[in-house]
């Protein structure tokens, strides 16, 4: 045990070479495993034209709008035609919302264009995208999408950046907020203590150069990721003097490099007092401390002001709770970690630590409640709605952070039970000492488990938070401003609301702006005037969004509103509620793009004319013959079989006409002399008004259920396999004549040979 007496003078400590090493090793590291920044959090949120939509008018320009503010320095948007010619200004400026971008656009012809974009957020990430649209009508082919890029490499920055300063900032906490007041009311320790205050400025040291190497090296692949990738670092100057982040970053430096000098004053004044009692001249070095104190907590400020607070509304009161949360944690970690060290270091006086942990419970448990009120208020303001943990990359990692910070505070909880029995003479005797190996690892296991919730907040703060994600999500289903379709296609479907039906239509049925109507009739179909109606929709796989979409009232029992759909498989759930009833539900599934009807019975038409073989069973209601069932077999090119319900049989063959009456064959020749022929499917030339009425299933296969008319008024529907584009059924409704056939044996083996006559 070292003597408590004080007055045994200490050796000169020599500047601690091996953190500078550390340091420096850390940086190179850094260098070479780190690529581009992560993904950014200023989403895309809508752009006027929409995205993958269709407008009958040429814009002059583009403007896309962002959930949060993108600096003026680094717009890059570029728009094509499908020739590959580049058809923007080059113009591109930020609008005074900050929020908002805008590119000049030349004469645009009809066609499509494809448009590809790059911005800096407020917090300094970088986000991209791209996306199309169509004058007249829609884009034809595809843009490959950008590249995702990987928040792993700049989660794993911030998290060295944060463990360093825990080490750095928490370390100087420690001293002033442990070491000092401890030394104050226990002289007799002031030898041990010095010690462990020299092994203190030592940590702070290896952490202060592992700060610095990964700030240059954040700054430094932010620059990469601005510019063309490495090596080109021209963006650098403008990332340092252009953007909120960069300007934010030399601040910090300077802070860094006062907290350096600081550091520096107190190693001075400590090397300068050796062997002065407590009291005298030893105590200059308070001020110096504390000094650092200061300048560390402006240096965390900075970190909070380049986050997710520097930009959530209200700023200042975001920007302080972030500070305060992230100054705990500095505090709460640095403290465990420097605890750790000294528990754990061989040439240490252990009882002295165990001592310096028991006055260490008190700012530990007033760290960590300040934690969770902090904390809580984080997680409203960037997660609103518990089902965004779940849904969400941002809410996942704010989940596991959760579960490890609930380990370290529980492992936390039951030091503050332990420590606080420790005995002021168990570094003198009179006590028998505690298991101090014990205490020393588990303090290292609650300070790993505190680096590992730093790893969690790196993650986060390089992930979008929840309510950006879900903001852009939700508005590629809503829009504000219709914008004329291309086509007078429409999807229809029906459901039930309880005792409502409820029928929407969606014009035009394709990605981008479409007007939905909602019919709603009650139980005796009367329309239904006085009811709020309310639309959630969401992607397969997404939550419904949460935010539902008020329909206005249009024609008696009749509702629209102005949907903006992204291409893929959309739910949709309608809710309906007249006055003093329940809200009833209707749910809805489609598919967008969905095609164009005329298009759906030409590919149709298209997929039966190539068969082979077919069968094709008809039913028919009314006409001057009565109601009739008659089966036909279909062989390319030139061979049928009919039979009906009356046992009448017909085959036509060889451009001959075979038929069985009262048990004999009768032959005559086919009226064409050219023979029976594969019957030609041509409903796309007479379909007029073709709508799509929805998808239904036909023998448990999905099925485009299409009508249209001919001019002469007969209304057909067909139903058309959604992947092979045959006809399932075909109903056909005319004065006085109702049929319908059902299609079936596609490509089999089917025999229809002319008989054998005398």
């Amino acid at each position: 045990m070292l003597p408590s007496d004080g007055n045994t003078p200490r050796p000169t400590r020599k500047p601690e070479a091996l953190s500078w090493r550390i340091g420096l090793l850390t940086a190179l590291l850094l260098v070479l495993l780190t690529p581009a920044l992560a993904s950014a959090h200023a989403e895309y949120l809508r752009s006027d034209p929409p995205a993958n939509s269709v407008v009958q008018t040429a814009p002059e320009a583009l403007t896309i709008t962002f959930t949060e503010p993108v600096e003026a320095r680094f717009l890059d948007v570029t728009v094509y035609s499908e020739a590959g010619q580049r058809v923007d200004r080059g113009d591109t400026t930020r609008l005074e919302n900050g929020r908002q971008i805008r590119t000049g656009l030349g004469i645009l012809g009809a066609g499509g264009y494809a448009v590809r974009w790059r911005a800096m957020g407020f917090d300094g990430h970088l986000v991209a995208g791209s996306f199309q649209f169509g004058v007249g009508r829609p884009a034809s082919g595809s843009i490959a999408p950008d590249v995702g890029r990987n928040p792993l490499p700049e989660a794993l920055i911030r998290w060295i950046t944060l463990v360093a300063a825990s080490g750095l900032i928490g370390g100087i906490f420690f001293r002033v907020l442990v070491i000092a007041p401890f030394r104050r009311v226990n002289p007799s320790f002031s030898t041990q203590l010095d010690v462990s205050e020299d092994r203190v400025t030592e940590t702070c040291w290896g952490a202060f150069s592992v700060f610095l190497a990964a700030s240059v090296v954040g700054i430094f692949a932010q620059a990469l990721d601005a510019g063309a990738g490495w090596p080109d670092l021209s963006r650098l100057p403008d990332v340092l003097f252009f953007s909120r982040h960069g300007q934010l970053w030399m601040a910090r430096m300077i802070l860094l490099s006062t907290l350096g000098a600081s550091l520096a004053r107190v190693e001075s004044v400590a090397n300068n007092t050796r062997g002065e009692r407590p009291g005298n001249e030893a105590l200059r070095s308070d001020i110096w401390w504390k000094a650092s104190a200061v300048v560390g907590g402006t240096i965390l400020a900075t970190m909070s002001l380049a986050g997710h607070a520097g930009i959530a509304d209200p700023v200042p009161v975001s920007v302080a709770i972030d500070w305060i949360h992230l100054t705990c944690a500095v505090i709460w970690v640095g403290g465990l970690l420097h605890l750790a060290i000294q528990a754990l270091s061989p040439s240490h006086n252990r009882p002295t630590a165990l001592l310096l942990a028991r006055r260490f419970t008190i700012p530990a448990a007033v760290t960590g409640a300040i934690l969770l009120a902090t904390g809580l208020y984080g997680a409203w303001t960037n997660v609103p709605s518990p089902s965004q943990l779940t849904d969400t990359e941002y809410g996942m990692t704010l989940l596991a952070k959760l579960g490890i910070v609930s380990v370290a505070l529980a492992l936390g909880a039951w030091h503050f039970a332990r420590l606080r029995r420790v005995p002021d003479t168990i570094g003198r005797g009179g006590h028998p000492p505690l298991r101090q190996g014990r205490i020393g690892a588990t303090l290292l296991a609650e300070a790993v488990g505190g680096v590992a919730v730093l790893g969690a907040v790196g993650l986060l703060v390089s992930l979008s938070p929840a309510r950006a994600v879900i903001q852009a999500r939700e508005a590629t289903v809503f829009a504000t401003t219709p914008e004329p379709g291309s086509t007078n296609d429409t999807l229809s479907l029906s459901g039930n609301a309880a005792n409502y039906l409820v029928s929407i239509t969606l014009t035009p049925p394709q990605p981008g702006d479409s007007t939905l109507t909602i019919e709603v009739i009650d139980s005796v179909a009367r329309p239904v005037d006085d009811a709020v109606v309310e639309v959630r929709a969401n992607l397969d796989g997404l939550p419904l969004s949460e935010r539902p979409l008020l329909a206005r009232k249009a024609e008696s029992g009749r509702y629209r509103l102005v949907l903006n759909a992204g291409p893929g498989r959309w739910n949709l759930m309608v809710g309906v509620k007249q006055p003093a009833s329940a809200e009833e539900f209707a749910t809805f599934t489609f598919s967008l793009p969905a095609a164009g009807a005329r298009d759906i019975v030409a590919r149709a038409d298209a997929a039966m004319n190539t068969l082979t073989s077919l069968r094709e069973r008809q039913v028919i209601e009314g006409g001057p013959n009565g109601p009739s069932d008659a089966t036909y077999a279909y062989v390319a090119p030139d061979r049928m079989e009919a039979q009906d319900s009356s046992g009448t049989l017909l085959i036509a063959a060889l451009a001959q006409r075979f038929e069985r009456r009262d048990g004999e064959w009768h032959a005559e020749p086919w009226p064409d002399p050219r023979g029976f022929r594969w019957p030609a499917y041509s409903f796309s030339q007479l379909a007029s008004n073709a709508r799509l009425l929805g998808i239904e299933d036909v023998d448990r296969r999905p099925n485009f259920a299409v009508t249209f008319a001919d001019s002469q008024s007969v209304r057909y529907t067909l139903w058309i396999d959604l992947e092979t584009f045959r006809i399932s059924r075909e109903r056909m409704l005319a004065p006085g004549h109702y049929m319908t056939a059902t299609f079936f044996d596609y490509n089999t083996e089917i025999d229809v040979s002319p008989p054998d006559l005398p």
